[in-house]
This record gives C-alpha cells, sequence and structure tokens, in this order.
C-alpha cells in the first residue's frame, strides 16, 4: 500500500506479538476509488503496523472489512 498522509495515529500494542505497533488514521479521500467503494460507510481506514513482528492490518474502521493483511510466517 502507498504511504499516504495519516489524519491521526497512536501506538498500540501488536494483536499478534504484544509490541508496541503504529496505528495510522487514513482520509478515505487519500485512496483509490474502489478502496472507498468497499469502505463506503467509512469515513476512515485504519493501518495497524508492527516493526517487531512484520505485522500489517489494513481495514475500514466501521465496518470493520479488511482490506489487506500479513503476518510473517503465517
Amino acid at each position: 500500500m502507498p504511504e499516504f498522509t495519516p489524519f491521526s495515529s497512536q501506538q498500540v500494542h501488536c494483536p499478534y506479538c504484544g509490541a508496541i505497533a503504529d496505528r495510522y488514521f487514513l482520509d478515505l479521500s487519500q485512496l483509490s476509488e474502489q478502496v472507498a467503494q468497499r469502505c463506503a460507510a467509512d469515513d476512515f481506514v485504519t493501518r495497524t503496523v508492527c516493526d517487531h513482528c512484520d505485522y500489517l492490518m489494513v481495514l475500514c474502521t466501521k465496518s470493520d472489512a479488511v482490506l489487506e493483511a500479513y503476518i510473517a510466517g503465517f
């Protein structure tokens, strides 16, 4: 997923390994029309990244529809 300017961000515990991870809230208007259609009820997309275990989860904030996911070794 290309890099975008986050609306806001916070540090959270990684849901996979428990280390500190970064969660970014991206404005839906920055994303492609295809993503915007999948997240029609949402205003934001949430991107959670953990550098410790290489976890990535990108989902629609309200509907929890998964747009992209990656966990190393899974």
